[in-house]
């Protein structure tokens, strides 16, 4: 837990007033020898500074109880929304890697250099949807970012297949080239689709403040 400067200020105001009250139970002893009071008067009013003192404790206790729950909670909200700020800049990751396989492969003149770098991309893509598979969208803070992020997923898993049947062409059958252009408009589509969602999770992670609801 981060250190808080004001619950040494805090800590310091409980015992000052303690202080108060064990100097008020000392000046009532004084004040007793000095001026002869009786002893019943004198109990009396020890057994008042007792209780008084009794109340201020319990007081001061619940107050830096609740100041301390005060603390935890800010604490777990900042740390729901660094996970969620993880969250978005991994999809963002994600989404990079659609934008990359489909410029790299339309990069390439020749069928069998575009299924050498459909073939390269496969695993990277497989472990992309696994991951976002892994996270879980019910729970907070990711339930946040649901909706977009499930799209986003559902685009991840288009591209993925489309990467696949690219790399599972014929490089010897030039007639492999229609099916090869069919995949990567496909690809396409589902990475502007995916650009649109990744645009709605980081609006909406910039607006999270780390609530629980």
């Amino acid at each position: 837990m981060k250190y808080d400067p004001r619950r040494g200020w805090r800590m310091d105001r409980f015992i000052i007033g303690m202080a108060y009250v064990v100097g008020g139970a000392a000046l009532v002893a004084v004040w007793s020898a000095v001026f002869g009071w009786h002893r019943e008067a004198a109990n009396t009013a020890a057994a008042w500074i007792q209780a008084v003192g009794s109340i201020a404790a319990i007081y001061w206790a619940g107050r830096i109880a609740r100041q301390q729950t005060e603390a935890r909670r800010k604490q777990a909200a900042e740390e729901r929304v660094m996970q969620l700020r993880a969250a978005g800049e991994m999809i963002d990751v994600f989404h990079g890697a659609i934008c990359k396989a489909v410029d790299a492969i339309e990069g390439e003149e020749s069928l069998a250099n575009r299924i050498h770098e459909a073939h390269l991309r496969v695993r990277p893509m497989r472990v992309a949807e696994e991951t976002m598979m892994r996270i879980p969208f019910h729970e907070l803070p990711y339930a946040v970012i649901a909706r977009p992020a499930l799209n986003f997923l559902h685009r991840l898993q288009q591209s993925l297949q489309f990467l696949e049947a690219i790399s599972q062409l014929n490089e010897g059958d030039e007639r492999e080239g229609l099916v090869l252009g069919g995949a990567l408009d496909g690809m396409k589509k589902a990475r502007d689709k995916a650009g649109e969602d990744v645009q709605k999770i980081h609006a909406q992670v910039a607006t999270y403040r780390g609530g629980s609801r």
